[in-house]
């Protein structure tokens, strides 16, 4: 987790997440999952990262600026002894404006706001969602499928 701040690495300890790995991304030594961008505004720093817990898969989002949706998207939630707990086989990457642009007039149709920054698309190989912060609050569109 080398390039993950610091202090996100502390809060994802204490918070007992684990971030699963991507085994088809062979040419990057570091961890995957983890990314950072603009996911509220444009120019602002934020990191997005896949979680991992026993009960629970979510996106936990740390903002680097004012400007912030609610810093954690639940994917999932496992029950004891789930037996897929570990293996999710879900992963985590920015979904550009253009990319949301090009899902959504494939998929849905639905008129968009302005987008002047990213995304975040979570999914594997059954299909994605991609989680859009506007206004203080995640918008959800269909992603590959």
């Amino acid at each position: 987790m080398q390039k993950i701040p610091p202090e996100i690495r502390a809060q994802l300890t204490e918070e007992k997440c684990l971030i699963p790995q991507n085994p088809n991304v062979i040419d990057d030594p570091q961890p995957n999952n983890a990314i950072h961008g603009s996911w509220a505004a444009k120019g602002q720093d934020d990191w997005a990262v896949l979680c991992l817990k026993p009960d629970e898969l979510s996106v936990r989002i740390f903002w680097g600026g004012k400007i912030s949706c609610d810093d954690r998207i639940v994917i999932g939630k496992f029950t004891p002894n789930d037996s897929h707990w570990d293996d999710p086989e879900t992963f985590l990457w920015a979904a550009p404006p253009q990319t949301i642009r090009a899902y959504n007039d494939a998929f849905g149709g639905r008129k968009l706001p302005v987008l002047d920054h990213s995304g975040l698309e979570v999914g594997g190989g059954e299909g994605s969602m991609v989680y859009y912060c506007r206004q203080g609050e995640w918008m959800k569109f269909l992603g590959n499928d």
